[in-house]
């Protein structure tokens, strides 16, 4: 099958949205196939290579669960509240500092980030 380039001409007479939008659809729809095909094919070796070595195709699913592939990950639970303000302003203390502690803090040279601590 003959390979077509795109050229910065073809690109160029695309001239409108819908028909970018359509060329970008089946590029993807095309990307997806050949993704499929080249799985199968690998997929395919593997199986064959299994089985050239003396092992079943059930092999391959216990591979695939220790590999921890097909393990869901852990949803991260959100981190704990560290300072808080008088008008109740929460802040973890992570990443950068909430504007109102900034603000507040300069308003209130006299204060200290630590004296806004949430006690345990």
């Amino acid at each position: 099958m003959a390979k077509k380039q795109f050229t910065d001409k073809d690109v160029a007479a695309l001239d409108s949205i819908p028909e970018v939008d359509a060329l970008i659809d089946k590029l993807t729809a095309r990307r997806d196939e050949i993704a499929a095909e080249i799985k199968d094919n690998v997929l395919g070796d593997v199986i064959d290579l299994l089985e050239a070595k003396g092992l079943g195709r059930e092999i391959l699913s216990e591979l695939i669960v220790e590999s921890g592939s097909t393990k869901p990950r852990k949803a991260r639970t959100p981190a704990p509240q560290k300072y808080r303000l008088p008008d109740g302003t929460e802040w973890t203390g992570l990443g950068r500092m909430k504007k109102a502690f900034a603000v507040y803090l300069e308003e209130n040279s006299d204060v200290e980030l630590e004296s806004l601590l949430i006690e345990k």
